[in-house]
């Protein structure tokens, strides 16, 4: 049975706090939907076909949006929904005409990819903090669709902390099913087609992030010189080393608007790694992370514990009610980085 790591008579560093879940929610959807932009473009055809799906009576609890350029240095317009029942997006897909709109034959051919990575998880395994309940602050993802919030919490600040917070820890190690295979040259990408994969039982999925949007100028210049540079070479050194770090997929975005698409002064990066295991490894030992981990408490003792930056992230340990799908991709997008271990194309 796997033990807690909490040191005895902890004191939490700082404070977080949690989603708290309704009794009758048994399960979370986590749902990207992504367009990757021939070269030069900055907009296209999913941001059109997303609005109108949003208007749906089963629309998401909530939604955000982002960018990044992915390794074929495309432009990626990515849309992150969020439900608080698997029927109800089970029904805004099968009605909404946004499943249609996806599966028609048309996404297929033409300049752009298409990607959609979909988690119907339990919250049993999922965890996920704040660092503010500030009431001018706007919470993300997970914490933003949940009733309400609680803490501060004691699970916070020591090493494995974060598998302590995952409810289904108690009694599952989330061991690895799978290692790192590289894929074939005729399996790094669905051009003209469609490549759907499934993600192996446990699997884990961290999205993290930071808003600096209530940071007066002092403090976002800490943040700047302190943390933003270790920070983006712990990430390039995930996408460079993905075999190495068990890291099959790595992508730092900025947050925009959802109606306009403007930048807003918010980034995280979503990742997924082969197992929990694997990325404590990273978290624990790695270099890059320690920098990361030194250079933010250097940041927080220097602003005397008070920050209006917001820090969050979120963890889901995956199984069978993973899938992805890849439309007309250049290049190893998301799983496609990974040799498959479940494999149809269209």
């Amino acid at each position: 049975m796997p033990e807690k790591r909490m040191p005895e008579n902890w004191t939490p560093p700082y404070p977080v706090w949690i989603p708290d879940f309704a009794d009758a929610t048994e399960n979370i959807v986590v749902a990207y939907f992504a367009e990757q932009l021939p070269s030069g473009a900055s907009i296209g055809v999913l941001s059109r076909a997303m609005n109108a799906a949003l208007a749906h009576e089963a629309a998401p609890a909530t939604v955000e949006r982002a960018a990044f350029v992915d390794h074929d240095g495309r432009h990626n317009d990515v849309y992150l929904t969020y439900w608080l029942s698997a029927n109800s997006y089970r029904s805004w897909w099968g009605t909404s005409g946004f499943g249609a709109w996806w599966d028609h034959a048309d996404r297929q051919t033409g300049p752009s990819g298409f990607w959609r990575e979909v988690h119907v998880q339990p919250v049993r395994r999922l965890e996920s903090n704040t660092s503010t309940i500030h009431p001018a602050a706007t919470q993300k993802g997970v914490t933003r669709a949940a009733p309400a919030l609680r803490g501060p919490i004691p699970e916070i600040g020591y090493w494995g902390a974060a598998r302590d917070r995952i409810p289904d820890s108690a009694s599952d190690d989330f061991a690895p099913t799978r290692a790192w295979e590289e894929p074939t040259a005729t399996e790094n990408n669905s051009l003209g087609g469609r490549v759907r994969r499934r993600f192996a039982d446990n699997m884990a999925m961290i999205r993290s992030g930071q808003d600096w949007t209530r940071s007066s100028p002092d403090e976002l210049l800490t943040y700047r010189t302190l943390v933003e540079p270790v920070l983006d070479e712990g990430m390039a050194y995930l996408i460079g080393h993905p075999a190495e770090m068990g890291c099959v997929s790595c992508r730092p975005m900025r947050q925009l608007d959802v109606a306009t698409g403007a930048p807003l002064e918010q980034t995280f990066t979503t990742a997924y790694f082969l197992s929990l295991h694997h990325l404590e490894q990273w978290a624990w030992h790695h270099p890059t992370h320690e920098a990361i981990y030194r250079k933010a408490q250097e940041m927080i003792r220097a602003r005397a514990y008070q920050l209006d930056l917001q820090l969050w992230h979120e963890v889901l340990i995956l199984d069978q009610g993973s899938e992805a799908e890849y439309v007309n991709c250049s290049g190893a997008v998301g799983l496609l980085r990974l040799g498959p271990m479940s494999v149809s194309a269209a």
